[in-house]
């Protein structure tokens, strides 16, 4: 499934919070939103290969009550203080929270390749995908599963340009690993609607 899709796992390196240096990690990512979405026509163009596109995300307009959803990823924040048990992490060398991360209308530039005779042979093959993503256009907020002062410290370090320019190196090892199940999505998607329109 495209809504929500998992990234799994990111590593986001040691940084200091408060007085000790703590490991942070995101762990069971998952970004919902993918389905508003534009397609310019503009932004396509033929290729040797196929059809070169640009996805532009957080797009669609709302129907005036209730706005599109913006792309956002969320999951669950660790940190975890190795050589400070009973510091400033506590009596637990360990933080857990929910984080969520919001992104201000990215865009995704992708290759698609079609095979096939007839709609029921459609292949759609994604041969690229590369996020167009910025650090500025990442909002990272986090809420603790604990109540601790560390939250808001957390919180600070969590939006440095060094830990946004890992989770979207994150997010984009993810859509490389998955490009093939995401262009098996596109095609089951694709076939669907072309035998709705048919049969309608």
């Amino acid at each position: 499934m495209l809504e929500p899709y998992g990234v799994g796992d990111i590593e986001l390196g040691s940084y200091k919070i408060g007085v000790a240096t703590a490991d942070l990690s995101f762990k069971s990512g998952t970004i919902k939103g993918i389905s508003n979405v534009l397609i310019p026509v503009k932004d396509a163009a033929l290729t040797d290969g196929g059809i070169g596109t640009t996805l532009r995300f957080g797009r669609l307009p709302g129907d005036g009550k209730v706005p599109p959803p913006p792309l956002a990823l969320s999951g669950t924040v660790v940190v975890s203080f190795p050589d400070t048990r009973g510091s400033a992490a506590g009596d637990d060398d360990t933080i857990q929270g929910d984080l969520t991360v919001t992104i201000d209308q990215p865009s995704a530039s992708t290759g698609l390749s079609f095979t096939g005779r007839d709609a029921d042979e459609l292949t759609i093959g994604m041969d690229s995908l590369t996020l167009a993503l910025a650090t500025q256009d990442l909002q990272v907020t986090i809420h603790l599963k604990e109540p601790s002062p560390l939250e808001k410290v957390i919180q600070q370090v969590l939006n440095k340009d060094a830990i946004k320019q890992k989770i979207i190196n994150g997010v984009q090892e993810a859509a490389d690993a998955h490009r093939a199940d995401i262009a098996k999505e596109l095609t089951d998607n694709a076939r669907a609607v072309i035998h709705t329109k048919l049969e309608g």
